[in-house]
């Protein structure tokens, strides 16, 4: 029985592991054709091989989501190589621990900017559906 996104192309930001991740391979188990896509390149890529080697159409993608010219790149990828962008899974987010009087400044200065770049939506937990699909520019 076909899922919900069978032959939908799907772009997961956030995906080269924890909930990213496993929100990427039910939209692959489901078959939609995805794109995944993080900041750490192996991780990505890796986590996409695996889905590509189970016979899921996937693809890794490098990207920080808060460098519009990255995220533009990343998304016409991959329109290119598996079709018009119809689902779109926001999750890329940041992390890091420390008491506040040794949070280091300049992980602090980019967190406020990964919350204010957010000019695709693509930082905010939130899944979009793409009326048409996003094709490449």
């Amino acid at each position: 029985m076909p899922g919900m996104v069978q032959d939908r192309v799907a772009f997961v930001t956030g995906a080269a592991g924890g909930i990213g991740l496993a929100i990427a391979q039910a939209l692959a188990e489901e078959g939609g054709r995805v794109a995944l896509s993080d900041l750490r390149e192996d991780g990505v890529r890796r986590a996409a091989d695996v889905l590509s080697a189970q016979g899921r159409p996937s693809i890794g993608l490098a990207c920080d989501v808060t460098k519009e010219v990255e995220l533009t790149g990343a998304l016409d990828e991959a329109a290119r190589r598996l079709g018009p962008i119809d689902v779109l899974v926001n999750n890329a987010g940041l992390q890091h621990v420390s008491p506040l009087e040794s949070f280091p400044t300049e992980k602090f200065s980019h967190y406020v900017v990964f919350l204010a770049s957010d000019k695709a939506g693509c930082v905010t937990g939130q899944a979009v559906v793409v009326d048409g699909g996003y094709t490449a520019q």
